[in-house]
C-alpha cells in the first residue's frame, strides 16, 4: 500500500531487496492521490512520493487494460484494479479491501486477495533474515522517531498489521539467540553445533508461501508469477501484487 506511509516504505524496500515486485497503474496512483489529499498531506509531498515511485519503479506501471474493465465482475469502483492485475499476469491482489474482490470474481484469472498482514507474514516465513535487515535499515534510514525497529513495530500495528508485528519480534529475537556464543539448539547429538540461520531460497527458485502459492513478486496490488516475465503486482494503493 502507497498509504499509511510506513507501510508503503517496507513494502517498496521489500521490493528494492527483490523479495516481490511491484505493480500498479495511472487510475491506481490517481485514486491514491486523491484519497491521501483527502487524509490531509499537503498535495508536494504526495506529488514527490509518486514521482519518486514512477522514477525507481519505471517498469511497476500495467498498461493496456482498459478495454477488459468493464468484464471484471468484482466491486465496481475496483475493477480497474482487477483488470490491471488481469492484464499484468499478476499472482495477488494485496489490498486491505478484501470484500471488494470476492474470489469469484479472482478464479478465472487464477488471482488471489491478500491483506498486507498476510503478504507480509509471508515474506517473513520465506525470507526472515532478508525482511528483518529490510526493517531495521528502514528505521535506522529515518532522522526522527523512530529510528529503532522497536519504536517502528508499533506504528506498523496501527496500520492494520496485527500479526506480522508480533511475529517480527519473535523471529528477530530467534535470530538474535543463534547468534550468540555459545547458544546451542537441538538434542544430545546436536550440542557441538551452533544451529545454522535460516536462508532465503536463491533468487528465480519458487518457494512455498504459508498460503500455499509460489513466491510473490509486488507490493500493493499485484504479484507476478515466478513463472513469467517479471511484471510488478498492482497496488490499489500500490505494491508488488496489484495493491488496492
Amino acid at each position: 500500500m502507497l498509504y499509511p506511509a510506513y507501510l508503503c516504505d517496507t513494502l517498496l524496500r521489500l521490493t528494492e531487496a527483490d523479495v516481490y515486485r511491484p505493480l500498479w497503474s495511472d487510475d491506481i496512483l490517481i485514486e491514491l492521490r486523491r484519497n491521501v489529499l483527502a487524509a490531509g498531506l499537503p498535495a508536494d509531498r504526495i506529488d514527490k512520493r509518486l514521482g519518486n515511485m514512477r522514477r525507481y519503479f519505471p517498469d511497476a506501471t500495467v498498461t493496456g487494460y482498459e478495454h477488459l474493465v468493464d468484464g471484471m465482475t468484482n466491486d465496481a469502483k475496483d475493477r480497474h484494479v482487477l483488470a490491471a492485475a488481469v492484464r499484468a499476469n499478476a499472482e495477488a491482489i494485496v489490498t486491505f479491501n478484501l470484500r471488494d474482490f470476492p474470489a469469484p470474481s479472482l478464479k478465472p484469472y487464477d488471482l488471489t486477495a491478500i491483506h498486507p498482514d498476510e503478504f507480509l507474514l509471508d515474506q517473513l516465513d520465506l525470507y526472515p533474515e532478508l525482511t528483518i535487515e529490510v526493517l531495521e535499515r528502514q528505521a535506522a534510514s529515518y532522522r526522527r522517531e523512530p529510528t529503532t525497529v522497536a519504536g517502528l513495530l508499533p506504528l506498523l500495528a496501527r496500520t492494520g498489521l496485527p500479526r506480522f508485528t508480533p511475529r517480527y519480534g519473535a523471529t528477530s529475537a530467534n535470530r538474535d539467540r543463534r547468534r550468540v556464543p555459545g547458544f546451542f539448539q537441538g538434542g544430545d547429538d546436536d550440542r557441538d553445533k551452533l544451529r545454522e540461520p535460516v536462508t532465503s531460497p536463491p533468487a528465480g527458485e519458487q518457494s512455498t508461501s504459508r498460503s500455499g502459492g509460489c513466491r510473490r513478486r509486488g507490493l500493493d496490488g499485484v504479484a507476478t508469477r515466478e513463472s513469467q516475465p517479471i511484471r510488478a503486482p498492482l497496488a490499489a494503493n500500490a505494491t508488488r501484487a496489484i495493491r488496492s
